[in-house]
């Protein structure tokens, strides 16, 4: 006797396991509720770095505010922007997260300054080191939408180090 195949419901199996994923939050998981982080990104993709002010309100959201400055002669040009994060996994010294943001921007070549801004949104990890629980270092892929003299479509590393207090 031949026993009929049924298909396979991918996106079913794969939604179930996103779920049970995302609300099996384990016990040991990294907690930074309530705590601040101060530390250096970059904003708008550029390298030009940024201090940089991260608050974990609760396990699962965060929110973060860059300032960044450059002073490279008639070359610079400033940044002040804002991310906010959900955090989908948790691990014990890992954290995956979604996030969304933006910046305003000022660019600065041979003395002619462009003012706009920076929209974006992607996936970031952030983990921390054994032995060094308040030190976490993070990275980010973003689509950014830039408008500062003309639009710019571009993918973006974003690197940030942050201590937790």
């Amino acid at each position: 006797m031949k026993l009929a195949s049924r298909p396979h419901n991918f996106v079913g199996t794969a939604r179930g396991l996103l779920a049970v994923a995302v609300l099996s939050l384990s016990a040991h998981a990294k907690d930074l509720s309530g705590r601040l982080g101060m530390g250096i990104s970059n904003v708008g993709g550029s390298t030009t770095e940024a201090v940089s002010v991260d608050w974990q309100l609760t396990q699962a959201t965060s929110f973060e505010a860059n300032l960044g400055l450059s002073t490279k002669g008639d070359n610079g040009g400033w940044d002040l922007g804002f991310r906010a994060s959900r955090n989908l996994f948790i691990e014990e010294n890992m954290l995956f997260s979604l996030f969304v943001g933006g910046a305003l921007v000022q660019e600065k070549e041979n003395a002619i300054s462009a003012t706009g801004y920076m929209l974006e949104a992607g996936l970031g990890s952030k983990f921390f080191i054994e032995g060094l629980p308040n030190l976490g270092f993070g990275f980010r892929g973003a689509f950014q939408m830039i408008d500062v003299d003309g639009m710019k479509l571009q993918i973006a590393p974003i690197f940030s180090s942050h201590y937790y207090f």
